[in-house]
């Protein structure tokens, strides 16, 4: 999986054709972003992006994305949540494989969103696409 970030957009490409984009840019009072944890967020808790594990880009590069739908967490107290994509080892045997997470999040006060889009190419001209806004 390799990231590549702009100043608008940050997109995040599998090589077993999964691509996650999420609009990269501030407007204004909101915390929002991305990262990526060996750790699943807890669902009834805004997540903490001080908790974000530091992932070389070369172990990055070993992770696919599953074809699993995001899990979509919302914060009650606030506007907006996350969603969490996840990634396995496609080096490591089944049972030695440790899941790696993608959390993007947007938490605001009801004016800012940041919008998202889910690709996955599993038949050859029938992408499965799934998009909103955190």
């Amino acid at each position: 999986m390799k990231v590549f970030e702009t100043e608008d957009r940050v997109n995040f490409v599998g090589d077993n054709n999964v691509f996650v984009g999420y609009a990269n840019h501030s407007l204004c009072c909101e915390n929002f972003g991305w990262f990526f944890t060996y750790t699943m967020p807890c669902f009834h808790k805004p997540v903490d992006a001080r908790k974000a594990d530091t992932i070389p880009a070369s172990i990055l590069e070993d992770y696919q994305f599953t074809l699993d739908a995001p899990i979509e967490i919302e914060e009650s107290n606030d506007c907006g949540g996350a969603l969490v994509f996840t990634l396995e080892s496609s080096s490591k045997p089944t049972r030695n494989r440790t899941p790696l997470y993608l959390v993007l999040y947007n938490y605001h006060n009801g004016y800012y969103s940041h919008g998202w889009e889910h690709r996955v190419h599993a038949v050859p001209g029938k992408d499965v696409i799934k998009s909103g806004s955190l």
